[in-house]
């Protein structure tokens, strides 16, 4: 066991979380392999799971791959940032020049809208994966935060995962879509009014 500071300085991994789990801690022993060694490759129109904006993580189907630079830096105050953007840099034209040297001084403008001093440490090329919901929302997320259907599921997505077959026996039996001549069961257009209402409700 050990108190945070205690572990930051022995190299255990802690991540930030939602509530119930504040902190993640991974313990240097047990770290799960990383992308370029491990994970599985994923593919266009693969299903996977990721995280809803409600919190809770979904089936859903992978659309497409890209890459997307992000920036790390030290502030002054000692804290550290790894996903910044490279218009966050207000100092330099990172878009047409390119990133700064590290080491060097910047500016940056942080999501509270200020502008604070920091040195610049490295530019990272990360793969980002766009995938879309059942309701036809889609979000952009990092392999981290996507899990493909047969990998094993840390805990923290066990416990917010939302099975798609119990969402789409809500649909099936509370949303019925009719037609002038017959009554209509279809899942796919009643899954979308069910998962839009219940979502609003808080439900899932």
């Amino acid at each position: 066991a050990f108190h945070p500071t205690c572990a930051q300085a022995a190299g255990v991994l802690m991540h930030p979380d939602d509530w119930p789990f504040i902190v993640f801690i991974t313990c240097h022993r047990h770290r799960a392999p990383s992308s370029s060694t491990g994970q599985l490759i994923l593919a266009v129109g693969q299903k996977v799971i990721c995280k809803y904006k409600n919190g809770r993580y979904y089936q859903s189907e992978l659309m497409e791959l890209t890459t997307a630079t992000f920036y790390e830096v030290v502030f002054d105050d000692g804290s550290f940032s790894d996903n910044l953007f490279p218009e966050d840099i207000e100092s330099r034209d990172c878009v047409r020049l390119g990133p700064p040297a590290k080491g060097d001084a910047v500016q940056v403008r942080w999501t509270d809208g200020l502008i604070y001093g920091a040195k610049f440490v490295a530019s990272h090329s990360i793969p980002m994966y766009l995938v879309e919901f059942e309701d036809g929302s889609q979000v952009t997320a990092k392999r981290e935060d996507i899990y493909a259907l047969d990998e094993d599921l840390p805990k923290r997505v066990k416990s917010r995962m939302v099975s798609l077959n119990f969402m789409q026996i809500i649909a099936l039996f509370l949303f019925p879509f009719h037609t002038e001549t017959h009554l209509l069961w279809s899942p796919s257009l009643t899954f979308q009014r069910a998962w839009n209402t219940l979502v609003s409700l808080g439900l899932f």
